[in-house]
């Protein structure tokens, strides 16, 4: 996630401030954690990483139909059929995903 959110050199900092939004920490947490330092994280830390990475792939999904639906309209054909279908699996999977991690958040919180 550091890699996909950091533009370039010197952005790293700022990498870790929205991935550890994402995953509703503070970019200290996160990079104690990834250095090693928080020897056995809780569930709750380990549960916010998850809904981040979720959280990534769903907005990697919408961008992949939006994207279809641009050369969709713009060659005017429905060659991109397969690849249409195969970005809804996608999509439906990681909203299952998305509602089973949220479902679980629920549970761990009452």
């Amino acid at each position: 996630m550091l890699k996909k959110e950091s533009s370039g050199n010197g952005d790293q900092m700022n990498a870790y401030e929205r991935v550890a939004a994402r995953c509703g920490m503070t970019a200290r947490q996160l990079r104690r954690f990834l250095s090693g330092e928080i020897k056995e994280p809780a569930w709750g830390f380990i549960h916010g990483i998850r809904i981040g990475w979720f959280g990534l792939w769903e907005e990697e999904v919408r961008k992949m139909q939006h994207e279809m639906d641009i050369y969709r309209k713009r060659f005017a054909s429905d060659r991109f059929q397969d690849l249409k279908a195969q970005i809804e699996a996608l999509a439906a999977e990681a909203q299952a995903l998305s509602d089973e991690l949220q479902t679980r958040k629920k549970d761990i919180s009452q």
